[in-house]
């Protein structure tokens, strides 16, 4: 007699993925690509390539694999040797032949936190920037520096592109937050409506630096 085990391999299915903790190898390889998605990628790809770009919402319902997207998009930009391990040969073709450029990324995981999201990002880009690639910043600490800054577009400008800039110039950089629903469920509006004020001048700014920012959402959130 055969047991089923004996016929098929089985992975298990994870509920959840955790984009900043689970082995980069692991997202890529078990990341199932549909036909829609490839065209999805494919946009993609041409976006991250240009010197300015638009920002990426992911938004989906709980379970339908926006970290998991996520976690592809930001794993192959960082470290292209993975797309080997990508199981769909034409996608894995494609991004061979035309993913050209090298990244900083910075990725977050967002918790349901009262902080404004702009003194997080700071915060996180800080933190990221001086550990994983010897970059030194200076932004702000408290929030009441966060709300002396008058023009935020030119200060990151100044304090985070260009000192990445000038030790990478040929790198893109690509910010990444997940769960950033969760993050702005638990706030009251009017703190809601300055997060996505600040959430709206960093798409802005990717339109004009080399900077991309992506946010994994559970649904699409709107200031009032």
């Amino acid at each position: 007699m055969v047991k089923v085990n004996e016929l098929f391999n089985f992975q298990e299915i994870r509920p959840v993925i955790q984009v900043v903790k689970d082995d980069p190898k692991d997202l890529v390889s078990t990341f199932v690509v549909s036909d829609k998605m490839k065209k999805d990628i494919e946009l993609i790809v041409q976006n991250l390539n240009d010197i300015q770009h638009r920002s990426i919402f992911i938004i989906g319902d709980y379970g339908t694999g926006k970290s998991h997207f996520l976690g592809f998009i930001v794993n192959i930009a960082r470290d292209k040797s993975l797309i080997d391990y990508i199981r769909d040969e034409d996608l894995k073709k494609y991004l061979k032949e035309n993913l050209e450029k090298d990244f900083i990324i910075v990725v977050y995981e967002l918790n349901p936190i009262r902080q404004p999201f702009g003194l997080i990002f700071y915060r996180i880009m800080q933190t990221h920037l001086e550990k994983s690639y010897g970059i030194k910043i200076n932004v702000p600490k408290t929030e009441e520096e966060f709300n002396s800054i008058l023009d935020h577009k030119q200060y990151i400008i100044d304090n985070i592109i260009r000192p990445v800039k000038e030790k990478f110039p040929d790198r893109g950089i690509i910010v990444a937050f997940d769960e950033l629903s969760d993050f702005l469920r638990q706030k009251h509006r009017e703190d809601v409506n300055q997060d996505m004020q600040f959430i709206r001048i960093l798409g802005e700014l990717s339109e004009k630096e080399d900077i991309i920012f992506i946010f994994s959402m559970q649904e699409s959130q709107k200031s009032n």
